[in-house]
């Protein structure tokens, strides 16, 4: 991996129950995309941000910017649309060829590409779906320890706890990879109309692990709250809801102890912690009724 994510340490929000599973097993769960309490999370297809007479409109615009222009078009690309623009650039007035003449001559080839394109993109999404959501694995976090809501949601009510886990770059664990959410008002798109554009018109294709980043680390933005961070595993217990990694005794960190934990539930954490991971600090999360906070303290 040897990624490291520049956040040092991250927090995981959970049930005292769930909290005893990971800190007895040494394991973190992993979890597939389809498990997740945001059902847009992860499933959404990526479409392009534009419409196909869009499209068509401004390739040929950019392409009779092309032929009028004497900027250098991209030798590296292997459409053969470049080629023919280069040989129009320069024999155009010798052929006494308008931009009408051109428009009418381009226009059936330009919309075969959008049909193309229309077929490649279901292509496309099923790939995604068969090969990366179905087996691709997911770790959430968050870079708070003091949320309210986050704490009512997944800890039980303030009854759990949360777990401070490191990412330890000198042993290289799973944290190093964690990438942080992006929260967006309308679901990403694959590229905008700008983007494809200049793509295709220089022969480059679409970066498959910009689409990566866009299913897996996007997230409607009334979630921004929760301020997470991720790490996606590929091709993990296919066709499996859940996946489990070894958790190193180091990346505990401390546990923090909701403000309405149980008696019960925090001596038997309290007995497990200074056990398995003595250097992990013990600390108490407690209301301030004054500010609608949440204060941790040793």
């Amino acid at each position: 991996m040897a990624v490291n994510p520049g956040r040092p340490y991250f927090f995981k929000y959970t049930s005292a129950k769930t909290a005893e599973i990971i800190l007895t097993t040494g394991r973190l769960r992993y979890a597939a995309p389809g498990t997740l309490n945001d059902p847009f999370d992860a499933q959404l297809d990526l479409g392009f941000g534009f419409a196909m007479d869009q499209l068509n409109k401004a390739m040929m615009e950019r392409y009779l910017q092309a032929i009028n222009g004497n900027a250098p078009l991209p030798v590296e690309s292997r459409d053969l649309f470049v080629t023919l623009l280069e040989v129009m650039r320069q024999n155009r007035h010798k052929l006494n060829m308008t931009d009408e003449d051109f428009i009418r001559e381009m226009t059936p080839a330009i919309e075969q590409g959008s049909k193309q394109l229309q077929a490649y993109i279901g292509t496309f999404h099923k790939a995604i779906r068969d090969l990366w959501l179905s087996d691709a694995k997911l770790f959430c976090v968050s870079e708070i320890e003091d949320d309210p809501l986050m704490w009512a949601h997944y800890a039980d009510k303030h009854r759990g706890v949360v777990i401070k886990l490191l990412a330890l770059e000198e042993i290289d664990n799973q944290l190093c990879v964690a990438k942080p959410v992006q929260y967006h008002e309308q679901p990403p798109v694959l590229a905008t109309l700008e983007e494809f554009v200049e793509n295709n018109f220089s022969g480059k294709r679409l970066n498959p692990n910009d689409a990566w980043d866009k299913v897996f680390y996007s997230k409607q933005a009334d979630w921004a709250y929760e301020r997470e961070w991720r790490v996606v595993v590929p091709g993990e217990a296919p066709k499996q809801d859940y996946a489990y990694f070894k958790l190193i005794p180091q990346e505990i960190g401390a546990v923090i102890f909701g403000s309405k934990i149980t008696g019960e539930d925090r001596k038997k954490l309290t007995e497990i912690v200074k056990a398995k991971y003595p250097h992990a600090e013990l600390l108490h999360a407690s209301l301030d009724m004054k500010s609608y906070g949440i204060t941790i303290e040793g």
